[in-house]
């Protein structure tokens, strides 16, 4: 089953917040990469596992289940022209950007799992899995896709969509067992989407979808219609 729920954090945020910031003033960020851009409630919502708010210089990323283990990738100019690359395909629309950021998402993942140690994981990963260093759970997966969807908002390669906070299904007691996704809303609509991560495998594209729809869904993929 791909029951996927919230593990207690261990790290201490502060000293995650200091390493960040002292490797963006080392690499020079553009003063766009600055929290103050970003959504109150990502910041909160990371700030819940004591991690700092995602930058453009150097992004935490979770695994091991409920962020048990942090490792630190810090992310250079050439890495911001590949994203920069891939979001060109996209400005034609929002389904375009979609399109774009979900291949943008998936370069992301093989971006970090060779330094994260992460590149063996598994979609779907549940119980079976649980304190393996080298898996997410979808609280892992939504936290990390939404540090990367920041980086591309905080390089202002997102034209049709802002980055929200992740969002969450399920109560456990009531047959639908607690999931997370990142989420974008539209610009125009404005509609939401879920990108969900946790449901792909390594280097694969998240899935994308009306939040709405997702938030009727399943957590067992081969249940839904």
């Amino acid at each position: 089953m791909g029951r996927c729920r919230r593990k207690r954090t261990f790290a201490g945020g502060g000293e995650l917040a200091l390493v960040a910031s002292t490797l963006i003033a080392i690499m020079g960020a553009s003063p766009s990469a600055s929290a103050a851009e970003i959504d109150p409630a990502i910041a909160a919502h990371f700030a819940q596992y004591s991690l700092p708010t995602p930058n453009a210089g150097v992004v935490i990323i979770c695994h091991g289940f409920g962020c048990a283990y942090r490792t630190e990738v810090a992310l250079d100019p050439a890495d911001h022209r590949k994203l920069a690359e891939i979001l060109a395909k996209g400005r034609a629309s929002p389904q375009a950007e979609r399109e774009a950021v979900a291949q943008a998402v998936a370069w992301f993942d093989r971006r970090v799992g060779p330094v994260a140690g992460t590149t063996q994981r598994v979609a779907l990963a549940d119980f079976r899995h649980m304190g393996e260093a080298y898996q997410f759970d979808c609280v892992d997966a939504s936290l990390n896709t939404t540090s990367a969807l920041v980086v591309l908002q905080l390089l202002d390669l997102l034209k049709h969509h802002k980055v929200l906070a992740p969002v969450a299904r399920g109560r456990g007691f009531d047959f639908r067992p607690l999931h997370a996704t990142a989420v974008l809303i539209e610009n125009a609509a404005p509609e939401q989407w879920s990108v969900d991560l946790w449901t792909r495998g390594y280097g694969q594209p998240p899935e994308i979808m009306q939040l709405s729809r997702w938030l009727q869904l399943d957590i067992w993929p081969w249940s839904n219609p």
